[in-house]
């Protein structure tokens, strides 16, 4: 439940353009169903449990799932890394602009 609200939460923060909303707001859904899924999955298999070695059965498949999603978050976040950083370097390559003030070609005398 707590992820089902992170994500929900996560995803308001964002801000969407006009034109691309529908397929957000159809994203969102499709992974809010998702994680109800997995939820659901994860619930089945501990009430199906009869003993101490089932529940950790259950577990290791929940944390198995956990660590796919987290590797996929992350190769998510690397490729907006990349992409900010290859924009940075385009900014940097740019030619400056002259500056506005011409410089000085003496110092003043005191």
């Amino acid at each position: 439940m707590k992820t089902i609200f992170l994500i929900s939460f996560l995803m308001s923060s964002v801000g969407f353009a006009q034109g691309d909303f529908a397929t957000q707001k159809q994203q969102m859904l499709s992974n809010i169903e998702q994680n109800i899924a997995g939820m659901t999955a994860h619930k089945d298999c501990v009430t199906a449990a009869q003993k101490a070695e089932d529940l950790q059965k259950c577990r290791g498949i929940m944390r198995e799932a956990h660590m796919g999603k987290r590797m996929e978050h992350m190769e998510m976040r690397k490729g907006r890394m990349d992409e900010k950083m290859k924009r940075m370097q385009g900014k940097m390559a740019a030619p400056a602009a002259p500056p506005t003030t011409p410089a000085p070609t003496e110092a003043p005398k005191q």
